[in-house]
């Protein structure tokens, strides 16, 4: 018996490895972090975005039109959970020697903050009843009615810490080099 790609349980595996490897990327700012910590988040998170890039090959594999399912707005969200990560430890001269040509370290650097968005992963729970009931369900929590006022506070509040997570990484990115009083992603 297999483990479906669409089932809770691999959807709630999923959500916990998102909310992993942001933390991960988060942590793996602080300066003062002892020497071995730095790169074990960052083998961490491209460990996280390997599974993420294999669950992407599986799901267009499976797909009856995996072009349609590759452009789909869901599908290149899962492809900005695990494409920058990927190539940035690939660290090859290729990726780094094209994106110098097109615009020098900050080109590196942005296409590495692109990472920040694989948060919204998460937003895949809360499309509509019948994806937050499978989230409860994987939760283990009982199945009862959920109503629309329900849904759309927990749309909102997550929208909201979606949006604070990737602005304020994104400041980070953009900010930490030449501001000090912006240290850390926190």
């Amino acid at each position: 018996m297999g483990l479906a790609l669409d089932a809770p349980s691999f959807e709630l595996l999923s959500g916990f490895l998102v909310i992993v490897t942001c933390s991960a990327y988060a942590l793996g700012t602080i300066p003062t972090l002892p020497d071995p910590l730095p790169s074990t988040l960052l083998e961490l998170e491209t460990a996280i975005s390997v599974f993420f890039g294999v669950e992407y090959a599986l799901r267009l594999a499976a797909s009856p039109r995996p072009l349609k399912t590759a452009l789909a707005p869901q599908s290149l969200v899962d492809l900005l959970t695990f494409l920058p990560s990927l190539l940035l430890s690939l660290n090859s001269s290729l990726v780094t020697s094209l994106l110098l040509k097109l615009g020098g370290l900050s080109s590196l650097e942005a296409f590495s903050s692109l990472r920040l968005f694989r948060i919204l992963r998460l937003q895949r729970f809360l499309v509509d009843f019948e994806t937050f009931r499978s989230l409860e369900q994987a939760l283990g929590f009982k199945e009862r009615d959920i109503t629309m006022v329900q849904l759309q506070i927990v749309r909102v509040a997550s929208s909201l810490l979606t949006l604070l997570y990737i602005s304020t990484g994104l400041i980070y990115a953009t900010e930490h080099a030449a501001n000090p009083e912006i240290p850390d992603f926190f």
